[in-house]
């Protein structure tokens, strides 16, 4: 298998694109339709991919996105690598919109921020995401799936995400 550039794909990279329903083409992933993305999400209707480390600001386990945007500048990925985390985070910048609120109370200046939820039926997001956790966990950074049909009080949705403060009973 090659590229547009005729340079050859390497084999972990074919392995984690057919096994997250996405199929290479000149490194850009592509979706197939048998995505293997709705399997993980069982019963409830929203997950979240954290890591171990802590927001300075909610005091809640980082996102992936976040954990993702460490590797792109702390400099220690292969440039191979720094190219295919980037287009991944480029895909969602041009495909999830970007949520309008945060915060639940319109006064200026709270503290209640909410967190971002992926619906389970959003399929196209939930394989890229699941790719990108691939990219970011082979870098040695652990990343865990919270699920829950109940994330919080909603503060912002759309067809593809939801924004909550979450509920004492949320998984965090």
């Amino acid at each position: 298998m090659a590229t547009e550039n005729d340079e050859p794909i390497p084999e972990s990279k074919r392995r984690l694109s057919s096994k997250f329903g996405l199929k290479v083409a000149g490194h850009r992933p592509v979706i197939r339709k048998h995505s293997l993305a709705k399997r993980a999400c069982h019963s409830a209707m929203f997950i979240r991919f954290v890591t171990g480390q802590l927001d300075e600001d909610t005091s809640k386990p980082r996102g992936i996105f976040a954990a993702a945007y460490e590797l792109l500048e702390n400099g220690a990925l292969a440039e191979s690598e720094r190219a295919e985390i980037r287009r991944t985070i480029d895909w969602f910048k041009s495909n999830l919109p970007i949520p309008g609120r945060f915060v639940r109370s319109r006064k200026p200046h709270r503290e209640d921020n909410g967190l971002c939820w992926f619906k389970c039926s959003a399929t196209e997001c939930m394989s890229h995401i699941r790719y990108l956790v691939q990219l970011v966990t082979d870098h040695d950074v652990v990343v865990r799936d919270l699920t829950t049909d109940k994330p919080g009080y909603l503060i912002y949705e759309d067809d593809s995400q939801v924004v909550a403060k979450l509920f004492s009973s949320t998984p965090q």
